[in-house]
């Protein structure tokens, strides 16, 4: 059961979802239609939007499930999809520097701080990226 604090933390938080609400409903929707006009099972929908991370993928695995048997290229395919969490990642890199910013800057001014601090670490970390970098392509 809800204690009062977090009934009251839901209700308030809720109306700001609903954009991404009906955003997933809509795409959820088309995807189920789209699976249902390739021929697939509700249970292949139901497995493939719940273990696939990655809208794109999900879409791509369909024309996989129909073609012809080429493990390696979906392999690669899948990986090459999802890689670009990857980049998703390195923004997180930042994430130590936006909290210790807020803590020390509340929330009303950390954004600035923040942005500055993580164009920081990318600027200490340049010439040190640029050496391994010439140093890989000398190699060549």
């Amino acid at each position: 059961m809800l204690h009062e604090q977090q009934k009251k933390a839901l209700k308030a938080a809720f109306p700001h979802t609903v954009p991404n609400l009906t955003g997933f409903l809509f795409l959820g929707f088309a995807y189920g239609i789209y699976m249902h006009s390739a021929g697939l099972s509700v249970v292949y929908t139901f497995f493939m939007a719940s273990l696939i991370y990655g809208g794109s993928l999900e879409l791509l695995a369909v024309g996989f499930l129909l073609g012809p048997f080429a493990p390696l290229e979906t392999l690669f395919l899948a990986i090459m999809i999802q890689l670009r969490h990857l980049f998703y990642g390195i923004a997180m890199l930042g994430l130590g520097v936006s909290i210790l910013s807020l803590v020390i800057f509340k929330a009303e001014h950390f954004i600035l701080p923040a942005m500055l601090g993580i164009l920081g670490i990318f600027l200490l970390a340049k010439p040190k990226l640029e050496q391994q970098f010439m140093e890989a392509n000398a190699s060549l």
